[in-house]
């Protein structure tokens, strides 16, 4: 279990990392299952899913014990059995992640760079970002979808649209604000982001209770 803190400017976020080198049937064994996350785990079909799932879960006993465990709002937004942290959650291919915080709403996402982004560029690439974003460059378009995605779930009551809600601007240095637009909510935030070889992820964080559209 290569379990990877990473640090952040912000003391009172924190990052896991875990690279998933695990047979499935491994972690199965030593997994204190409840009767609920049992008869939902077994209910997965796919192996990567289970892998997935099983490495997130891992993670929140790691850092909350094993009494810990993740039941979600009605909007999707995890949350811990046994805190107050704020936490979001993402894997993809051999990387499950966590970002928690006693302080601010956080988001994350990892996605691995892939040539299938391509298939749903529409879908969540607006005008704007389409006309600095090449058509080959499989690699930004990761980066933005991960911006996205761990954008949607910080705000998770606002259902938002990907390309109409979600705005990416790249600055200097690479440095880049994500805005945010639906209805009469607004509001303005800083992406961050780290590739770890062909894998992107990236985070997004507010001070709690500034998510909710209310």
């Amino acid at each position: 279990m290569p379990l990877i803190n990473f640090s952040t400017s912000l003391d009172s976020v924190e990052i896991y990392l875990w690279e998933i080198t695990e047979e499935l049937s491994v972690l199965e064994e030593s997994f204190p299952f409840t009767d609920g996350e049992r008869e939902l785990y077994y209910s997965y079909k796919s192996e990567m899913r289970k892998l997935h799932w099983l490495s997130s879960r891992y993670i929140v006993k790691k850092i909350y014990g094993n009494d810990a465990f993740i039941f979600y709002s009605k909007e999707g937004r995890p949350i811990i059995s046994n805190s107050t942290d704020n936490i979001s959650i993402s894997h993809s291919g051999i990387y499950a992640c966590v970002i928690v915080s006693s302080e601010y709403d956080v988001g994350i996402d990892i996605e691995k760079i892939a040539n299938r982004i391509n298939n749903v560029r529409k879908r969540f690439v607006n005008e704007d970002e389409n006309n600095v974003i090449a058509s080959n460059d499989i690699d930004t378009l990761t980066l933005y979808w991960a911006i996205k995605e761990a954008t949607y779930k910080l705000f998770s009551d606002l259902d938002l649209e990907f390309a109409d809600n979600i705005n990416v601007k790249v600055g200097a240095l690479d440095d880049i604000n994500v805005q945010i637009v639906k209805g009469n909510f607004h509001s303005s935030l800083k992406a961050y982001y780290d590739k770890l070889g062909d894998y992107y992820i990236a985070f997004l964080y507010i001070q709690k209770n500034s998510a909710d559209k209310g």
